[in-house]
């Protein structure tokens, strides 16, 4: 008796989500590509170095769109209403001028500006392709195939191995890890404000606030230091956030269990 032979069709969800999961891995790879190979011969100074790094940045979202339009599971958006109650969040923007209110002299007594608006067109260019690529696209395909707590994880995870390449660029071993450690935090509440409190839009301006506060403005105005007061107030900040974080998660997925419930 001669066999059969039948040829199975892989279903079509399948390679739109195969599509979609190389389709991230390649924007990524391009993203890290983009704004990790240091160009020192471009610096003339602090503020040119600013204004490079965000043109990068900026040159890199055609892209992005041109590539993350074609698929499928990015056309569209659903409608999340801004929460008050993800405002406590933002407190850990604003984490490194709580330094200064307890050590008074890590205040500059030579402080300028003149190199403030580089540093707020640079934190404004990171938070829209970085929101874009790692909330917009990474998290929206995780929760294709994951839960919303290992969705955020995972994109978390994606969003804070990159920063590792800083060794290349001449930062000490334990510096650059300590920069995973906490952009993986920060990744945590960036997905928790993407999923519930009010999407994209509290993501571009949490990022913005954390970068521009915390790096541009505060080395403005103090002179930055990994002193006692600075890292004990920046672990403390991110403790009270950490634990409103899990606070806010599950009274978010119980309200949503109870909307589900009701329907």
């Amino acid at each position: 008796m001669q066999g059969r032979t039948y040829n199975v069709a892989m279903p079509k969800k399948d390679n739109q989500l195969r599509s979609a999961i190389s389709m991230a891995a390649i924007l990524v790879l391009l993203y890290i590509a983009f704004t990790g190979v240091p160009a020192p011969n471009l610096y003339k100074d602090e503020q040119s170095k600013l204004l490079f790094m965000a043109m990068v940045r900026l040159f890199y979202l055609p892209l992005f769109f041109f590539f993350a339009r074609k698929e499928t599971f990015y056309q569209g958006r659903r409608k999340i209403g801004f929460s008050l109650l993800s405002l406590p969040l933002f407190l850990v923007c604003f984490s490194n001028l709580f330094v200064l209110v307890f050590d008074r002299s890590a205040i500059s007594p030579n402080s300028t500006s003149s190199n403030l608006w580089a540093y707020f067109l640079f934190a404004l260019s990171v938070s829209i392709a970085e929101e874009l690529i790692f909330r917009d696209y990474v998290l929206r395909l995780a929760l294709k195939k994951m839960k919303p707590l290992y969705a955020i994880l995972l994109s978390s995870v994606i969003f804070a191995l990159p920063h590792l390449l800083n060794i290349l660029a001449g930062a000490g071993v334990g510096e650059s890890l300590a920069q995973v450690g906490y952009t993986f935090g920060i990744g945590l509440i960036l997905g928790l404000l993407y999923l519930y409190g009010g999407g994209l839009l509290p993501c571009f301006l949490f990022h913005f606030l954390f970068n521009f506060i915390n790096s541009g403005l505060f080395e403005t105005i103090a002179i930055p230091s990994w002193n006692k007061t600075f890292i004990l107030v920046n672990v403390i900040i991110g403790i009270i956030a950490a634990l409103y974080g899990v606070f806010f998660y599950f009274l978010k997925q119980r309200k949503q269990k109870e909307s589900a419930a009701q329907e």
